[in-house]
């Protein structure tokens, strides 16, 4: 399960994972590559977090776990270990939707989405947006 808010909330969405039994696995970060900087604001979020967990052992994709060494011949290394391994970090350099291409004001690049259904989900499994 994976759930976005704003990082004031990530303590409660712990707690409600707590309390409905869902083990709560981490944090990942989408890096946003744009934002409205806001004068009054100490810091400016460039940032969204999404809380994630399961129940039982979570479903990891083989396809999409590459958990051999760095130097792996698979893997590679130098300027492209980057893009072999991204999809095993819980930071997601991922660039925004334009505004004519929201939906909501809390859309999200479909890319985002991807990352966690391909690394978290089987074929047939049902996902909730």
């Amino acid at each position: 399960m994976f759930y976005w808010c704003s990082q004031v909330y990530v303590g409660l969405i712990q707690d409600v994972y707590r309390n409905l039994n869902i083990n709560n696995k981490g944090v990942a970060l989408w890096l946003k590559n744009g934002f409205t900087p806001l004068p009054n604001s100490i810091f400016n979020r460039s940032y969204e977090p999404a809380v994630f967990g399961s129940r039982g052992k979570p479903f990891l994709n083989k396809v999409r776990t590459k958990y051999h060494d760095v130097m792996n011949t698979e893997v590679g290394n130098g300027n492209d270990i980057i893009e072999n391994v991204d999809h095993m970090f819980d930071v997601w350099a991922q660039k925004r939707m334009s505004g004519k291409e929201m939906e909501h004001a809390t859309s999200k690049p479909p890319e985002v989405y991807e990352r966690a259904m391909l690394r978290c989900t089987k074929i047939n499994d049902i996902i909730f947006d």
